[in-house]
């Protein structure tokens, strides 16, 4: 049984270093030894049954063996080049290159991580989308740029490279990275994104120790391998996010997330953590806000209220009670999940959404104020939806992006609900106080007109008629 087991781990040795001139030799070695024991062989059988007579048919066999030999052996030379290659990742696989190198005494060293480093990262479920490979030793990232060449060649997302040794410090044996690397492909950033990006990541490697002490080595060993894929994925995570592709980034980043979340129930957890966590609450909140404005601007905003598209507002709600779940504090996703409830008709639950948004809001915060006149206009409480607009006017606008989130709210629950002229006014406003004063002339007009005779919406009226006078 032990002979088994030492033969195996020959053979486990020789694949892992196959790529290596000593992997050369064992490979003709292994190829040749077969021949030599197969040929005599074949020749013995083929005697016995008299396939080879005389001397030309004994020639042509010397030269057909020899021919064999040959072939083999370029055949041999030929896997053993391809062996030495780092081939391009398959579709729709996420793609690490681990590529530490040493002197040769450390080289198991390197074969230890790689195999504990895939085992740890099979565990946390990420096997469908992540491959990874181990970069032959004739290989060897000396640099950043050397690892983004080859990340482009090869297409993989993430390189880990840096020196391994073994040692000595303070009379204590260590071993790991003396220096290490993590070089990820992603799209060029803009001049505002390269101080967030590069503290996220920083929070990232923050800390961490990537060596083990031989005394407390089964602890300190499996810190190392969880630092390298907890780094890792944190890494990818960002590319991805970077580039657009948010739900692999979403897989990842709520793996991270469960991993941390188990580690911090430890009392005796490292500070390092609460800044890795940061880091991933961060990625995960833009993740998810990317993937609601995604769904929501695409799918729902022409459509609120419109029952058939209840899929695309079920998944809104989906992302934002993700984000409320890790972000309990910020009151504008409770104002989105507002916007989802009164898609359902459920305008109860919209009050609470704001009233909680006020609760966490600044002062003066106009999303809150502009949601209530909203939802007390839709209520038909119709002068305290012409009070809150007043107060909402009063609040500080940061950018035109949020009133023009308002008007195609708007314009879309009047084009599902047509009976509902009191929206004309709502949109007359908003267009008069921040937007197109032509347009909201013509909404005035147009609910002054359509509104006439309806005694419930005189406070509205008189608001529309005396405010056009004044800018008409």
């Amino acid at each position: 049984m032990l002979d088994l087991r030492g033969y195996l781990d020959q053979l486990s040795y020789f694949w892992k270093v196959r790529s290596t001139l000593k992997g050369l030799i064992g490979l003709f070695a292994v190829v040749n030894l077969f021949l030599f024991t197969v040929m005599p062989l074949v020749y013995f059988i083929l005697d016995k049954i008299e396939f080879i007579k005389t001397p030309d048919e004994f020639k042509n066999f010397v030269l057909l063996s020899l021919l064999g030999w040959g072939v083999l052996n370029l055949l041999s030379i030929l896997l053993w080049v391809s062996w030495r290659r780092v081939y391009n990742f398959p579709i729709g696989k996420i793609g690490i290159i681990f590529a530490p190198h040493s002197d040769p005494e450390c080289n198991d060293i390197i074969y230890k991580l790689y195999d504990q480093f895939k085992l740890d990262l099979s565990k946390k479920g990420l096997s469908d989308i992540l491959t990874y490979k181990l970069m032959p030793k004739s290989n060897i990232i000396k640099n950043h740029e050397e690892a983004t060449i080859l990340l482009h060649k090869t297409e993989a997302r993430l390189i880990i490279h840096g020196y391994i040794q073994k040692g000595k410090i303070k009379s204590e044996e260590i071993e790991g990275f003396k220096t290490i690397s993590f070089t990820l492909r992603h799209r060029n950033l803009a001049k505002i994104e390269i101080k967030p990006v590069l503290s996220a990541l920083a929070n990232a490697i923050a800390y961490r120790a990537f060596v083990s002490r031989e005394k407390n080595s089964f602890i300190e060993k499996q810190l190392v391998i969880d630092n390298l894929s907890e780094v890792a994925l944190f890494f990818i995570s960002m590319g991805l996010t970077l580039e657009g592709k948010l739900e692999e980034s979403l897989k990842i980043l709520s793996n991270l997330k469960k991993i941390i979340d188990e580690k911090l129930r430890n009392p005796k957890h490292s500070t390092q953590l609460n800044y890795f966590r940061s880091s991933v609450i961060k990625n995960l909140t833009v993740t998810l806000n990317a993937l609601l404005i995604n769904v929501y601007r695409s799918k729902l905003i022409d459509n609120i209220t419109e029952r058939t598209h209840d899929i695309y507002a079920k998944e809104c709600m989906k992302y934002l009670n993700h984000l409320v779940e890790i972000n309990k504090r910020t009151s504008d996703f409770y104002l989105q999940k507002a916007i989802i409830h009164f898609h359902f008709g459920e305008i109860r639950e919209s009050f609470q959404c704001v009233k909680k948004a006020k609760k966490l809001a600044p002062l003066n915060s106009p999303g809150v104020h502009f949601s209530l006149a909203f939802l007390n206009l839709w209520d038909k409480q119709y002068l305290t939806s012409l009070k809150e607009y007043r107060r909402a006017e009063r609040c500080a606008i940061e950018g035109i992006d949020f009133i023009m989130d308002i008007l195609l709210f708007l314009q879309s629950v009047l084009n599902n609900n047509s009976n509902r002229i009191e929206i004309i006014y709502a949109l007359a406003f908003i267009n008069e106080k921040y937007f197109d004063k032509s347009k909201a002339i013509d909404d005035y007009k147009k609910f002054i007109e359509v509104s006439e005779g309806n005694n419930k919406l005189n406070p509205l009226r008189a608001y529309a008629i005396s405010r056009l006078k004044l800018i008409q």
